[in-house]
């Protein structure tokens, strides 16, 4: 029976193109993790908060103690954007690359302005400025900035 297992093949047909596998490839890998809405940890073990849970475009993204609520959950989608609150994404506005630039909430539309990569703890945008929690201070409210990198804490982001 083993022996039969290990010569048993499956014939796959793909765009007009026969693919033949062995019985260990004919399972697809299991998808890639994907970061589903969670909570962004910056200086402090504090959060990327939404203020006020106001789901407008143009609402201030602050340092704030984490609770959990729904304007502190985001989603890193694999183009990179910043999901969170209502659906909208983590922006810098009018495509700004000027240290001390505040990210806002906005209406997803895929732009450069919105898209974020994970680099060493940092989360880099536009520019190759990083998100930054103004001025290292780790008190509520403060807001959240694009900067030149420079990886203190007060860059640093973890999922």
């Amino acid at each position: 029976m083993k022996s039969l297992m290990r010569m048993a093949r499956v014939l796959i047909v793909v765009g007009g193109c026969a693919v033949t596998l062995s019985p260990a490839a004919a399972y697809p890998p299991p998808p890639p993790i994907r970061v589903g809405a969670t909570l962004l940890r910056g200086l402090a073990g504090k959060c990327l908060d939404v203020e006020g849970a106001n789901p407008a475009n143009g609402a201030r993204i602050i340092l704030h103690a984490c609770h959990g609520r729904a304007n502190q959950r985001w989603t890193y989608l694999p183009d990179g954007q910043l999901v969170g609150l209502a659906g909208k994404c983590l922006d810098v506005p009018a495509f700004s690359t000027r240290d001390g630039t505040r990210v806002e909430l906005w209406d997803c539309n895929g732009g450069a302005n919105q898209r974020w990569s994970f680099r060493d703890g940092m989360l880099v945008g536009l520019g190759g400025k990083c998100l930054d929690v103004q001025a290292e201070s780790s008190a509520d409210g403060t807001p959240v900035i694009l900067y030149r990198c420079h990886g203190r804490a007060n860059q640093r982001w973890a999922l």
